[in-house]
């Protein structure tokens, strides 16, 4: 039996997926308005999926106290196994959806200017098959908080500034991501059973830089 923290990686014996998703892409004021305001682009996204462990057991092994020798309690290490079943996919949020629009105006032989946003939101994703509740108990209970090995529903937006010479070779532009310095987690790690921690990785906060490319 284990004496120390193990992360183990295990392979459900059966699981179903399904799901669909729908890319759009619009320029909604080609023909409205003068040429050097018409190239505005909207770009879509959205996913769904759906997933579930249709077969998917383990089993672990937890310290309890148990009756010993003339009924004194003794700690004990016993095997308590674990179904899944029914519970969502690990890392697979539900909902998906992006936006972007991006709007070029051309400003003949000064160049263009590109202003660029976009956002996207994400559907609560578990990181664990206990849908985020982490290890259990000896007596297979979970006491964590919904979501603790998880990360609830979250958006992140993006923006993007951008000039291109008219020569259309030199690009600088100016960005900033995260820009509302969203706290989100990419994976957690239940430990509690073995030092009472649970152990997050987090995104990256709002960062901001400058860029240059080149073309030719």
């Amino acid at each position: 039996r284990p004496e120390f923290a193990l992360y183990n990686i295990i392979n459900a014996n059966d699981a179903e997926v399904y799901g669909a998703e729908i890319d759009v892409r619009a320029e909604p004021l080609v023909g409205w308005v003068p040429q050097v305001f018409d190239q505005l682009v909207l770009t879509g996204r959205l996913g769904w999926l759906e997933t579930q462990f249709l077969d998917f057991t383990n089993e672990v092994y937890r310290t309890k106290l148990v009756p010993g020798p003339g009924g004194l309690p003794s700690s004990k290490t016993l095997p308590v196994l674990i179904d899944y079943g029914g519970n969502q996919l690990i890392n697979s949020p539900r909902l998906k959806g992006s936006l972007a629009a991006e709007w070029t105006f051309d400003l003949g032989r000064w160049g263009a200017l590109i202003p660029r946003y976009d956002f996207s939101w994400t559907d609560d994703i578990f990181f664990d098959p206990s849908q985020g509740r982490g290890s259990p108990d000896p007596n297979g209970e979970y006491h964590l908080p919904d979501h603790t090995v998880g990360q609830r529903a979250f958006w992140l937006h993006n923006a993007r500034l951008a000039y291109r010479t008219p020569e259309g070779n030199l690009e600088v532009a100016c960005w900033v991501r995260n820009l509302t310095d969203e706290v989100y987690k990419t994976f957690s790690f239940d430990a509690s059973t073995f030092s009472n921690v649970v152990i997050n990785f987090v995104g990256e906060p709002r960062t901001w830089g400058v860029g240059l490319s080149i073309s030719w």
